[in-house]
């Protein structure tokens, strides 16, 4: 009875082994080999008690189980690393935020200061300007004093001079008589004395002839001449403005022409004024050497083309 009990416990110790030894390799997630277990013969193990296989059953559940949750461990570990990640980049985040929003109110600061500089600048220049207007309005009216001062005295002079000319107006009376009557007389002589041609115009105390008849430039002079006259020479521009109302819209030539490359009146004098049309004058087709007055303004001309004149 003896010999069977330690038998027993001999098969079962041998099962015990066996059965670790693979309970460890699947615990250790190694593959087995079937070489290492080439050389057992299964059919000659003994048979092993139910209890024993229930209880190995149970440690391998058990070593499944921790098989499968081994994996956990690096999940947990990568996951923390994750927030750890996300927490640092957090970090910079908020700190380049603030980096940003301090840069920006050192900024404001230094707009305020720089701001604050200009007005108070500003501020000093306006006080400078207003004591210079205070000066100059001082000198002003210290000038005007000095002006109503003056304007007083030239008062009390033209009260002396009116109370003098209101003792001396009967004479001054009889002088002014006798200039009047001087000056007319002086007018009946002139107009005595200077009298136009018939067919001529006076104005101003030159007589002038307006052409009924239309001549070229160099025609237009001769005629002239032999009316004892020039084709009109304008010395000032009175003169010409004395003329226009008589003339008005006419084209006449008058006694301007361009010889070479300067333009001369008839009696080769150069012009002391002229009054020239806008863009005049133009020599358009190199012909144009010869002048005509039109609304009181210059333009030059070709000489052959016949035209109304004006003598005087």
């Amino acid at each position: 009875m003896q010999d069977c009990t330690l038998s027993e416990e001999k098969q079962t110790a041998t099962w015990l082994n066996f059965y670790e030894n693979k309970l460890e390799l699947g615990c250790n997630l190694q593959p087995d080999n079937e070489d290492d277990y080439a050389d057992v013969d299964v059919r000659s193990l003994p048979p092993i008690p139910d209890r024993h296989i229930q209880e190995h059953a149970t440690i391998a559940t058990c070593c499944g189980k921790w098989s499968s949750r081994r994996w956990l461990i690096p999940t947990l570990i990568l996951l923390v690393g994750f927030m750890f990640l996300l927490w640092i980049i957090l970090i910079a985040v908020t700190a380049t935020f603030y980096a940003a929003i301090s840069g920006q109110m050192l900024e404001l600061k230094q707009n305020k200061m720089e701001t604050k500089k200009e007005y108070s600048s500003q501020l000093l220049e306006l006080k400078q300007n207003i004591t210079e207007m205070r000066k100059e309005a001082n000198s002003e009216n210290n000038a005007i004093s000095s002006q109503i001062l003056e304007l007083k005295q030239n008062i009390m002079d033209t009260k002396k001079e009116v109370l003098s000319e209101m003792l001396n107006a009967p004479v001054k009376m009889m002088e002014e008589r006798l200039m009047a009557e001087i000056t007319k007389l002086k007018e009946d002589i002139r107009g005595s004395l200077r009298k136009c041609p018939e067919s001529w115009m006076l104005i101003e105390s030159k007589c002038y002839y307006i052409s009924t008849t239309a001549l070229t430039w160099e025609e237009s002079k001769n005629d002239c001449i032999r009316r004892n006259s020039n084709l009109l020479i304008l010395r000032d521009k009175k003169e010409m403005d004395d003329l226009q109302p008589s003339l008005r819209d006419k084209a006449l030539w008058i006694g301007m022409s361009k010889i070479g490359y300067v333009w001369l009146w008839t009696d080769l004098s150069i012009p002391s004024f002229t009054q020239w049309a806008p863009n005049e004058p133009n020599n358009a087709g190199s012909q144009e050497n010869c002048v005509e007055i039109k609304a009181g303004a210059w333009n030059d001309v070709n000489c052959s083309i016949k035209k109304h004149y004006i003598c005087n």
